[in-house]
């Protein structure tokens, strides 16, 4: 249980990294403040392109790429639920 639990905290870890690089992109570069882009995008963009389905810089383990591709699945929840709230 312990290890799943830090498989997850070091692949949220990587995800929030290229967060924050999309954070700091996007107030430093001024077209990504001029067309919108969120940061999310931004980051997640940079991530895709040195990941190992690119260019293969970074070398993200497969128990990592199985924890991303669960998390659209449980954060579409909260929205959903909150739908009807209006």
């Amino acid at each position: 249980m312990a290890e799943i639990l830090k498989e997850i905290l070091y692949s949220t870890g990587l995800l929030s990294v290229f967060l924050l690089l999309g954070v700091f992109l996007r107030a430093k570069v001024k077209i990504f403040g001029k067309t919108f882009l969120p940061a999310s995008v931004i980051g997640g963009f940079i991530l895709f392109i040195l990941g190992p389905n690119c260019l293969g810089v970074l070398k993200i383990p497969k128990e990592w790429l199985q924890i991303y591709a669960l998390l659209p699945g449980i954060l579409i929840v909260p929205i959903v639920a909150s739908v009807p709230l209006g």
